[in-house]
């Protein structure tokens, strides 16, 4: 994100909106979705023409909070997942961006072909939306590669470690809206 950030700004100062021509505020809350929320209603707060978006989380709050400031998004693997938008050829309301999603379908086949495998583990962030239809869609294709899945119960990013030791030996690791991890 970092780097997106200083290539963002990059941009925008060679568009004519660089220091003394446009004012950039910056948020980088904590990994818990009321940090994101106070992060974004700083934005609404000091009357932001635009808001930028760096990842799925930030955009599902983005559009919980419902603001008519115009949302930007970008490193978002799943907007409509995020339910925000109806479709990323028709988003639909105040919100645009880009995905660069690789469907899971896709995922599963290339990891198959690199190292067989028994079972899936996802994690299952709690109150996460993204995750819960990261999940789903794993489970559905269950059958048809031969593997179980198992869920991965956190409640926080912070104890992701410890429900993974939890979950014991695992074939695949999914994190939500990330990479697979083999």
């Amino acid at each position: 994100y970092d780097i997106a950030l200083k290539g963002l700004k990059s941009e925008l100062a060679a568009g004519g909106y660089g220091a003394g021509q446009a004012e950039i505020y910056e948020q980088k809350p904590s990994s818990d979705p009321m940090s994101w929320s106070n992060a974004f209603r700083k934005f609404v707060g000091v009357d932001a023409d635009l808001i930028i978006i760096l990842g799925d989380e930030m955009l599902e709050i983005a559009c919980k909070e419902k603001t008519k400031i115009p949302v930007l998004f970008g490193f978002v693997a799943n907007p409509t997942g995020a339910k925000c938008i109806k479709s990323e050829e028709s988003p639909g309301r105040n919100v645009t961006g880009v995905t660069g999603r690789t469907p899971i379908y896709t995922l599963l086949a290339k990891s198959q072909n690199i190292r067989k495998f028994s079972s899936v583990g996802v994690f299952d962030l709690k109150g996460s939306t993204i995750s819960s239809a990261t999940l789903k869609e794993i489970r559905s294709h269950e059958g048809e590669f031969g593997y179980s899945v198992v869920p991965i119960p956190a409640g926080k990013r912070n104890e992701m470690a410890s429900a993974l030791t939890a979950a014991g030996s695992i074939g695949v690791l999914f994190f939500p809206n990330f990479s697979v991890g083999m």
